[in-house]
């Protein structure tokens, strides 16, 4: 790209990589809310020497060489951390909840004998007039349109619709 002799000490903007930079502030973003996640996390300070820790947990109570603050900003980065996987575990099972929701399933479920010969009663009486109805729109899609038109237009004459 050429650029104009006044302006070649000005920086052309094309020629900066911005992957690297996109990636950096992303890491620093999650680095923000991972801090303001620990930072909900209020734990009361344990004056005594040995902190109680429940049982579950699999860290142990002290590392080597660890003081008080580095042990409480430990536990908090290990609560983050879990509930970061509880947040992530509740939303699958959501999303899997919803989708057993949509799903809607079919049964069958036996009807008694009166209804069944209540609906071969209804398909004994309606079957043969469907069957007529049927029959009699084939013949009138026989007839041609113009024959139709003239038929309706004397019908309304006769009426005195016209």
């Amino acid at each position: 790209m050429s650029v104009h002799a006044s302006r070649a000490d000005l920086i052309d903007l094309d020629s900066i990589p911005t992957t690297h930079a996109s990636t950096q502030a992303t890491a620093f973003l999650s680095q923000l809310d991972r801090k303001k996640t620990r930072r909900r996390h209020h734990r009361p300070h344990l004056r005594r020497r040995r902190p109680r820790r429940p049982a579950r947990d699999p860290e142990p109570i002290t590392l080597y060489g660890e003081g008080p603050g580095d042990r409480r900003d430990r536990l908090r980065e290990l609560l983050g951390a879990r509930d970061e996987v509880a947040a992530e575990d509740e939303d699958t099972a959501m999303g899997e909840a919803e989708a057993d929701a949509d799903v809607e399933e079919e049964f069958y479920t036996a009807g008694s004998d009166g209804l069944l010969e209540a609906r071969r009663e209804i398909a004994r009486f309606s079957l043969p007039r469907a069957k007529a109805s049927v029959d009699a729109q084939k013949l009138e899609a026989k007839i041609p349109l113009r024959t139709h038109v003239t038929f309706r237009a004397a019908l309304r004459v006769e009426d005195g619709a016209v």
